[in-house]
């Protein structure tokens, strides 16, 4: 059954409420009051106006990006047309100013520059000279597009997003980041700059990319009151438990069965934050704070969402799923398994294992460890015989790899499935299905094992690998679940700096994966 869910509004400018009570927090810095009410220590920044046709809404604006490096940017706004404010910047390396448009309420632009014109100047004269790359397109895109410096922006608040690429670069170590909210309400934001001279994206270095110690840039988180006579949009309350008076009817639009999905995070239900008791199981305090919304204006209408009755997952025909991949690939296997077998609460383990299996009524799930793709790439028609679906996701474990190493070997594995699925029969005699899920955004770490290991992952080079899959996949008529993009904004939420477990970043990944392989339609 699929229930109508209240659409719960606040409007920012007519209220003063402490964020820590409505679950907007962030784990590190707190902003402390709505409205025009800022506390010491927060920097300001005026709001631009706001007009009824300019609100932003989650529901509808999509203007969050998806993974890859060459998604198209927004246009430069021409010049004089932005007031631009220096925010004070904790390092002397650089120095930060953020921008407003008067015609664009929920924008904000930040821009970051290297006060030294001489170290810029010698770091991209080094650049012409040794390439961060074997391919030369690649190459001139990192010198042209990306600059020295890598930087991630987090914003938390009435928006939960992380950014690590920069829309623009204007050379002499100048970065553009130009960030559309796609809800009204305040935010706070932070920048940390984690990478210099081209450690951000350099394939030919074989060691570890050195960090710039996850140097903190703003000396006081910035704060935004984004379009503050437009309403905050709250998502809606999560449990089907509830008796609701007059509800808004969600979303008719299912979500997209074979292609990504992207939208916003919001904050959650005021009752799901301040009234949990009924819905969850005690929560780790990283989780519950935000939202996923599909837009524009879609929902997952499937029985496999986390408090719906699963029942229907459960009827004939039979399906039998295979799932292969690397420790992300297993969360994924447990969490769902999590969810078939009824459970509303918290998934909080995942047990490390080379190969798991459930069974349910007309339902088996199996999943064997294969980090690298290799056993995929070996299998024959007996290895995949007893399965109508094939779910498939590698990426970390190969960051030794450069680029172009990588684009073969995923082509390669993705060309022999696309083979053996074809010509070998399935169980049930259908069509077998093929999905292939991107590898999750990079937590930032420095500690001894990533050192030791020479851990080569960065956010932009995960992004760009995504891409890369995602379009491999689907051209070879594959569904396919763009994970990247769902995590980055929770890459500090992490418990054990790799994992998704106990952030609001894992749901909807389910919620997609369960919607492409069908397995609880209604």
């Amino acid at each position: 059954m699929v229930h109508s869910r209240p659409l719960i509004l606040f409007v920012a400018a007519t209220c003063v409420v402490l964020l820590s009570s409505l679950a907007f927090s962030s784990p590190r810095e707190h902003v402390v009051a709505l409205g025009h009410q800022v506390a010491t220590g927060i920097v300001n920044l005026a709001s631009a106006p706001s007009t009824s046709n300019s609100c932003p809404n989650p529901y509808t604006n999509t203007s969050n990006p998806p993974s890859g490096l060459l998604w198209p940017a927004t246009p430069l706004p021409l010049a004089g047309t932005q007031t631009c404010t220096s925010v004070p910047s904790a390092s002397s390396d650089f120095t930060i100013m953020a921008c407003r448009q008067p015609d664009l309420c929920n924008a904000v632009d930040i821009v970051i520059k290297r006060t030294s014109a001489a170290h810029c100047a010698q770091v991209e004269e080094v650049m012409r000279n040794v390439p961060v790359s074997n391919d030369t397109e690649q190459t001139a895109f990192v010198r042209d597009h990306l600059g020295p410096d890598g930087f991630m922006i987090v914003v938390d608040g009435s928006e939960r997003l992380a950014r690590f690429q920069p829309d623009a670069y204007r050379g002499n170590c100048e970065y553009v980041f130009r960030l559309r909210f796609n809800n009204a309400g305040p935010v706070s934001l932070q920048i940390y700059w984690h990478y210099e001279d081209y450690f951000l994206f350099n394939e030919n270095n074989l060691e570890w990319p050195i960090m710039a110690t996850e140097r903190t840039l703003l000396a006081e988180p910035l704060y935004v009151n984004i379009c503050p006579t437009c309403p905050t949009h709250v998502a809606p309350p999560s449990s089907i438990n509830a008796t609701i008076l007059d509800p808004i009817p969600v979303p008719e639009a299912a979500c997209s069965s074979t292609q990504p999905v992207y939208g916003s995070y919001a904050p959650v239900s005021y009752l799901d934050a301040h009234w949990p008791g009924s819905f969850y199981e005690p929560l780790p305090p990283n989780q519950n704070s935000y939202r996923f919304i599909p837009a524009p204006s879609c929902e997952w209408k499937h029985a496999g969402t986390r408090y719906a009755d699963h029942a229907p997952c459960y009827r004939t025909p039979q399906i039998s799923v295979l799932f292969t991949g690397d420790s992300h690939m297993r969360v994924a296997f447990d969490g769902i398994v999590h969810r078939l077998a009824g459970n509303q609460y918290t998934m909080t383990e995942s047990e490390k294992s080379g190969h798991k299996n459930a069974s349910f009524p007309n339902r088996y799930i199996d999943f064997r460890w294969d980090p690298f793709g290799d056993g995929l790439l070996s299998s024959q028609c007996d290895e995949i015989a007893g399965f109508d679906i094939i779910g498939f996701e590698i990426g970390h474990h190969l960051h030794r790899f450069n680029t172009s190493e990588y684009t073969e070997h995923l082509k390669t594995v993705i060309d022999h499935i696309t083979s053996l699925a074809s010509t070998c029969p399935s169980p049930s005699g259908r069509p077998r299905q093929l999905l292939y899920i991107t590898p999750p955004a990079v937590a930032p770490r420095e500690d001894a094992f990533v050192r030791e290991l020479k851990d080569r992952r960065t956010n932009l080079r995960i992004s760009h690998w995504a891409r890369i899959g995602l379009d491999l996949a689907a051209g070879r008529g594959w569904k396919t679940v763009d994970q990247y993009a769902y995590t980055t904004g929770f890459v500090r939420d992490t418990k054990d700096d790799a994992h998704f477990i106990e952030t609001d970043g894992l749901d909807p990944v389910l919620d997609d994966i369960i919607a492409k392989l069908g397995i609880c339609d209604v």
